[in-house]
Order: structure tokens, then sequence, then C-alpha cells
């Protein structure tokens, strides 16, 4: 059950890359880094966290703010 979402978070970021939707590639690198920490995968977690924080840097103040709260 825990691949197969981190398969549909992976085809989802694929389609938000393609739609270049900055704020919806942040949240998915979001939920990414979340289910690897659910699984004590955490260099995975914080690669994916720091993923979601750059591209919400990318997308300004009104990303960047939105992920970190």
């Amino acid at each position: 059950l825990y691949d197969q979402a981190i398969k549909y978070f992976l085809d989802a970021l694929k389609v938000a890359e393609k739609l270049q939707d900055i704020g919806l590639e942040s949240e998915i690198f979001k939920s990414l880094s979340q289910n690897h920490r659910l699984f004590h995968d955490y260099a995975k977690a914080v690669e994916y966290g720091k993923k979601s924080f750059e591209v919400a840097k990318k997308g300004g103040d009104q990303y960047l703010s939105y992920q970190i709260s």
C-alpha cells in the first residue's frame, strides 16, 4: 500500500511538472516527505521536504507562506 501511494504521488508529480503548477508540485513533494517519514525513511523524508521548500521558494511568497504553515 505504501509503495503504491508513493507511485501515485510520483505520477502526480509528473503531471504537475508538465502543467508547471508550482503550488501542486510543492504539495506533492510535501506529501512524499510525510509518507516517507511515516515509514521511518527519514533520509527520503528530508530530501522531499527540501524539494518542497525549494519549489515553494520559486513560486514566491504565496507558495512559501502556505508551505510553512
